[in-house]
């Protein structure tokens, strides 16, 4: 397998993953769950349907998704370096903080959508964010 199809099969596995937490959060979007098919008669909010089985389901999705992305072909898509503390951090984890800063727009207007503004994230852990300071010269 090739580094495209390698990247490819990632991208593809962390959105089956999403949808699986998605649905262990409580939106469901299975056509056969009772909860879906009855989503526009529940009007309050102590209005409970149970979907167990969809859970169930995506519990065991999410476990094998997660064991199949061990794999070290996919180890350089999965982990980043932290940008405080230099250690990897994990990008399905739910350590994992990606922090966003806006820079100095471009002299020139691009286009008839005026000035760009790039944009710079920063990967790091939850607990290194503290710690964090924002470069000075990015946002002067």
């Amino acid at each position: 397998m090739n580094q495209d199809e390698t990247k490819n099969l990632y991208w593809i596995l962390t959105e089956v993953l999403e949808n699986c937490n998605s649905i262990i959060r409580g939106a469901c979007d299975d056509i056969d769950c009772p909860k879906y098919a009855l989503r526009d008669e529940l009007k309050k909010p102590a209005d409970v349907i149970d979907h167990k089985s969809c859970v169930q389901k995506a519990q065991s999705d999410k476990a094998t998704i997660l064991k199949f992305l061990l794999e070290p072909r996919f180890r350089k898509y999965r982990y980043e370096k932290c940008c405080v503390c230099h250690k990897l951090v994990d990008r399905l984890s739910e350590k994992f903080h990606i922090e966003t800063i806006t820079g100095k727009p471009t002299e020139k207007p691009l286009g008839k959508f005026g000035k760009c503004y790039p944009m710079y994230f920063y990967k790091m852990h939850k607990a290194c964010k503290k710690k964090w300071k924002e470069p000075v010269k990015l946002i002067t």
